[in-house]
């Protein structure tokens, strides 16, 4: 079933971004080739959460802040790491374990938004099955639902959005299949 191909490419994206901010760290080993996808791709979203983080709109909400742009903090934090790729040395990663511990925080939080996505996407399923709509059109509307009703804090809609940046980005094991028995034959 496509949620749940989509839960396991998930799961799969944290523990890799797990694994990524204990090199980052802990080790100071950073990803520098744009070819290694998606490792280079979720680095650079690791690097987006912790700056969502400082600038107050995840962990940490401040009311009178609007939140920020997924966007241009995913552009913020390309251009970081390309100016530590270019040899730079005025730039460097934080090398201490507090931003190592904020990094893991931010990854739970992930996960939890990404259970209550899949969560919210089975209800859109199980309308489909019962035959209310085609699955494509209605696919994501629970989730819109919420965050229309107001159920939805501004720092889960923040990360919602991240994790369509990274539907995008990373696609689950079945949408690959889908792409590859679908591509137009040479």
């Amino acid at each position: 079933m496509a949620v749940e191909s989509a839960r396991q490419r998930d799961i799969a994206v944290l523990e890799s971004m797990d694994e990524i901010v204990g090199r980052n760290w802990l080790k100071g080993e950073y990803i520098t080739d744009e070819k290694k996808q998606p490792d280079f791709y979720l680095q650079v979203v690791i690097a987006a959460l912790q700056k969502m983080h400082s600038t107050g709109t995840i962990a940490t909400p401040d009311g009178s802040m609007s939140p920020c742009s997924i966007d241009g903090v995913l552009a913020g934090a390309q251009n970081f790491i390309q100016v530590l790729a270019s040899g730079n040395g005025t730039h460097k990663m934080p090398g201490n374990v507090s931003n190592y511990l904020v990094a893991v925080e931010l990854i739970k939080k992930m996960n939890d938004v990404s259970e209550l996505l899949y969560k919210l996407d089975m209800s859109d399923t199980v309308k489909v099955a019962k035959g209310a709509a085609d699955i494509v059109k209605i696919m994501g509307e629970s989730v819109d639902a919420e965050i229309a009703r107001g159920n939805v804090s501004t720092e889960t809609v923040d990360m919602i959005k991240m994790w369509r940046r990274i539907d995008e980005n990373v696609p689950s094991e079945m949408e690959k299949q889908f792409l590859r028995e679908n591509a137009p034959k040479p």
